[in-house]
């Protein structure tokens, strides 16, 4: 898959964001919003946003924030 070009523009009212793939092989300006949710209470308990396109590598930072919460909570 081919990235931006040159020719792109830059987002000059936010520049923290990125480029980053879209669906159809298209790109766009964006951030990678990650949230961590108990399956049992439906409580979001972490949050985390990223210039990272890959959901994948967030995972093990997702677990290290999980780590400090003790394992009943939420029940």
């Amino acid at each position: 898959m081919a990235g931006p070009t040159d020719k792109d523009q830059v987002n000059l009212t936010d520049e923290e964001s990125r480029i980053m793939p879209a669906s159809g092989g298209r790109f766009k300006q964006a951030y990678n919003a990650q949230a961590a949710v108990d399956t049992e209470t439906m409580l979001i308990i972490t949050t985390h946003v990223t210039q990272e396109p890959n959901d994948k590598q967030q995972m093990s930072l997702r677990l290290k924030r999980w780590q400090p919460y003790p394992d009943n909570l939420g029940k």
